[in-house]
């Protein structure tokens, strides 16, 4: 996939493809290119998968302003007794570039010599590399020539790889304090090195040397430095209500329609999707955090995802009741209970004040309280006719759904017996038990676990 010179335009969009490059040693998966650096391509590089075998690159920016590289997943597989170079993610001269929560994957055998490489970064001023997992790479990162001294370097986790991080002769990268950047399976390694001088690339770390926070490294100088302080993660990068980036790639997947699963893989497709809309239309920040997630949101909103969705509501509000009246029951009863206590409290007072008449005080109380009582059987029938009306408000809903795959016809007729059950009553179960047992031979599909409490 090609992009060239499309400075100024609206979008370009590469999502959710899958993409493989095999046996070509000059092979790119998505390349962007542009003659300036100053005018955006609006170029937004998102979700997609690439498969490279024997290739050189998976995604290459050259002079692009601010591209846009997230949730995609990039595995580089070698199968040559010599392995050629391969970089997945490959910035130069990209000033603004945001790459986040990127997955990269490598096979190739330990080289020194960094023949692969998960990223590389050069002349690429205020980029923001943040939350990527590197795993088994060359180099993980690899940082060249001037990036200027205002860059994000963050959270970003390198897995068993020969050299995590690497910065050349000329490479600048600026202060990065707390970052939060982990190194994995190479404890006693060295596995940082930096060729410049540190004092323009310092690295500030709450860790002792030899740690996940710390590596080995080599340099010229003191180029890690330890300071108390709270590591960065991914939780503001990686927008979700999770607590990394795998778990926001994995509502992409969902949104992409990708496999989730080798088994069962309509099925899981439609549990996933399912889960993933009542997700996003409860979490409104999530929705639109994604271009992706908020397109997924509005295709499904008025199909059967968010039909289950809107009934789901309905049901939930039957059960949940209606919390004005729910307020006045609670009102209501305690006065009730106050009345009482009054009574109890005269007729105590008469017993003990026999020439004191308190007869007129207790017809007056008597009276409330009746009262109090009718009142309380009008908010108890108003909540009864409020949950009817949400049940047979759900039961028509659940009537409009068409279901497509196994999971959504289970739901629609667990609901469908569940709704039955509340309006005309239990006894209505019993005819619909073989409908019960019948899915219950299903699982490990939706509704199986309700089966217990129907």
């Amino acid at each position: 996939m090609w992009f060239a010179y499309n400075a100024g335009a609206k979008s370009n969009q590469a999502e959710g493809n899958i993409i493989t490059v095999s046996n070509n040693v000059n092979g790119v998966g998505i390349s962007m290119m542009e003659g300036f650096k100053n005018i955006s391509g609006s170029y937004n590089i998102a979700g997609n998968t690439l498969n490279l075998q024997n290739a050189i690159g998976g995604i290459v920016g050259s002079l692009v302003f601010k591209p846009i590289i997230n949730y995609n997943i990039i595995n580089q597989t070698n199968t040559l007794a010599i392995p050629t170079n391969s970089t997945a993610i490959v910035i130069d001269g990209c000033d603004n570039a945001m790459v986040n929560c990127n997955s990269i994957f490598s096979n190739y055998p330990s080289n020194a010599m960094h023949v692969s490489r998960g990223m590389e970064v050069s002349t690429s001023v205020n980029f923001n590399v943040s939350c990527n997992n590197i795993v088994n790479e060359n180099c993980a990162i690899y940082f060249g020539n001037n990036c200027g001294a205002t860059n994000t370097f963050k959270a970003n986790t390198f897995d068993g790889c020969d050299m995590g991080l690497y910065l050349n002769t000329t490479a600048i990268i600026g202060q990065q304090l707390q970052k939060g950047n982990k190194w994995l399976n190479v404890l006693g390694q060295y596995n940082a090195e930096n060729q410049g001088s540190p004092i323009f690339s310092p690295i500030i770390v709450h860790g002792n040397l030899n740690t996940i926070w710390h590596p080995l490294n080599y340099s010229s100088g003191n180029w890690f430095l330890i300071v108390a302080g709270t590591p960065g993660n991914c939780n503001s990068d990686c927008i979700a209500q999770f607590t990394n980036s795998d778990d926001t790639l994995l509502l992409r997947r969902i949104a992409n329609d990708s496999a989730l699963t080798n088994a069962f893989v309509q099925e899981n497709k439609s549990m996933g999707g399912q889960f993933l809309f009542d997700l996003l239309d409860t979490n409104i920040q999530l929705r639109m955090s994604d271009s992706l997630l908020y397109s997924f949101w509005l295709q499904h909103k008025y199909n059967t995802y968010g039909i289950l969705n809107e009934e789901g509501d309905k049901v939930n509000e039957a059960f949940n009741g209606n919390s004005y009246l729910m307020g006045m029951m609670d009102t209501t009863m305690q006065l009730i209970q106050f009345k009482l206590d009054s009574l109890i409290l005269l007729d105590n007072l008469q017993a003990v004040n026999v020439n004191t008449n308190y007869s007129q005080l207790m017809a007056e109380v008597k009276e409330r309280y009746i009262q109090l009582q009718a009142t309380l059987y009008s908010i108890r029938s108003s909540m009864s006719n409020s949950q009817n009306e949400r049940f047979s408000e759900a039961d028509s809903i659940n009537q409009m759904v068409q279901p497509t795959e196994v999971p959504e016809y289970n739901q629609t007729i667990m609901q469908d017996i569940m709704l039955q059950a509340s309006i005309v009553g239990m006894d209505s179960v019993a005819s619909r038990y073989q409908d019960a047992w019948a899915i219950a031979q299903q699982c490990p599909y939706r509704w199986c676990s309700r089966l217990s409490s129907t």
